[in-house]
């Protein structure tokens, strides 16, 4: 749209509920998450990097290196957790993944995080895995943040 917004849901979205501790999160994400393995592992992977769960680590490789850019580079898993923990605000609210693009060994996801007080980030990651297989882990991702207004 030409107002900057993100378009609402539509039926080509899935709903679902992530209960996060005491709290719950709404994740929204497009339906064709469930066709392709990789892209239900992406939605999950964010899920669990947003609430802070420590096994998004799993799909990190020992040596990964994550760059925010204009911002920090990150190397190896804990350096990344360690970062989103120091990051961690308000409780995440909302998960609106727009797009996840995958294409063998390379990756793209486009979502917005709503926090409780209202603030939003926008975020596009490009991902690099160590190949096209299911059981392949992420060898580099590239992020993109903005914060938006409340």
């Amino acid at each position: 749209s030409t107002t900057g917004k993100h378009r609402a849901p539509t039926a080509t979205h899935q709903r679902r509920w992530e209960r996060i501790g005491g709290s719950i999160m709404r994740v929204v994400c497009p339906d064709d998450c469930g066709n392709a393995p990789r892209k239900g592992q992406l939605r999950d992977f964010n899920v669990a990097l947003v609430t802070a769960d420590a096994s998004a680590a799993e799909l990190m490789r020992e040596d990964i290196q994550w760059e925010v850019v204009g911002q920090r580079r990150l190397v190896g898993p804990e350096a990344v957790c360690a970062d989103l923990a120091a990051m961690a605000g308000p409780a995440p609210q909302e998960l609106h993944i727009h797009h996840i693009i995958t294409h063998g060994a390379t990756a793209a996801l486009h979502a917005t995080l709503t926090r409780a007080d209202g603030s939003r980030l926008a975020y596009c990651d490009i991902y690099q895995f160590t190949g096209g297989s299911r059981s392949a882990r992420l060898k580099h991702v590239t992020s993109y943040r903005l914060p938006l207004g409340g």
